[in-house]
């Protein structure tokens, strides 16, 4: 998307709804230009400040984390563990057999 935060929770708001999330994906994905710690730290900054002033809506802070091969996760736990929200997704290495895909998935 090419909207700011704040457009598409003014949109939202105006539709009705009471909260939106915004999860953009991690490091890991560098074609989506994902987000690293740094990164992250800054966007949940600017959600909390606009939540402070924003009315009728708020906004949640997530991310998409890239689950590896071993079953990590791309960002650090000190790093997700400041959001609403943290979804797990596989990007990579589709190819595994499935044993090694479900413990890759059991130990994110």
């Amino acid at each position: 998307g090419t909207a700011t935060i704040e457009a598409m929770a003014a949109a939202a708001r105006e539709r009705g709804l009471e909260y939106i999330a915004v999860s953009e994906h991690s490091r890991r994905l560098a074609v989506a230009h994902g987000l690293d710690p740094v990164r992250l730290v800054k966007q949940r900054g600017e959600i909390e400040s606009m939540n402070a002033r924003l009315q009728g809506i708020s906004v949640l802070a997530g991310i998409e984390v890239d689950v590896l091969e071993d079953g990590s996760l791309d960002l650090p736990d000190d790093a997700l563990a400041a959001l609403d929200i943290v979804v797990a997704a596989v990007h990579s290495q589709f190819h595994l057999p499935r044993a090694v895909q479900t413990r890759r998935i059991l130990a994110a």
